[in-house]
């Protein structure tokens, strides 16, 4: 699992045709490019502050922030969502595929990777009808947290933890 206390600096640029992040740490330099929203690119950019923030997912904002406390990226307004690619995100501990019928959640390293990744421990919710495409090499650990089964993905980054909701497909 990735050490908590590492300093990273995330440089975002709005505007343009593209929207250009960089994020420096302790192990490198790693930069990224995707389009922008030049008519309004502040509608794009979503900061959750403080406080528990529910935040709905939507694959053509460039920056989500949950901020302090415990966020949730609601993602079940889509059939399927892909975390590959997308939002830079920073502060989100929960994703929820919960509600709206079936819904199918992909994660790989690469979720966690790129510039803006995910958090690790990183919670995923749902239901029976939900599904989690795991891809990669993921390994299920032997141990469950609050009820909730754990996979390990490994990177140039370091180690990758989900917690599934024990209701959720796994694929």
């Amino acid at each position: 699992m990735r050490d908590q206390s590492e300093l990273y600096f995330l440089g975002i640029d709005t505007g343009g045709t593209f929207t250009d992040f960089i994020l420096v740490g302790e192990d490198g330099i790693r930069s990224e490019k995707i389009l922008s929203t030049p008519s309004a690119p502040e509608q794009a950019i979503l900061d959750g502050g403080d406080g528990d923030d529910v935040i709905v997912y939507d694959a053509e904002d460039i920056s989500v922030s949950g901020g302090s406390d415990t966020d949730t990226l609601l993602v079940s307004g889509a059939a399927e969502t892909n975390l590959n690619s997308g939002p830079a995100f920073s502060g989100i501990e929960i994703v929820s595929m919960g509600g709206n019928g079936a819904n199918s959640l992909t994660l790989s390293r690469t979720a966690f990777e790129r510039v803006g990744g995910l958090t690790s421990p990183l919670i995923v919710e749902g239901e029976d009808v939900d599904t989690l495409i795991l891809d990669g090499p993921w390994v299920k650990l032997e141990t469950t947290v609050n009820d909730r089964v754990q996979y390990q993905i490994t990177g140039a980054g370091g180690t990758y933890t989900v917690q599934v909701n024990a209701d959720i497909q796994i694929v």
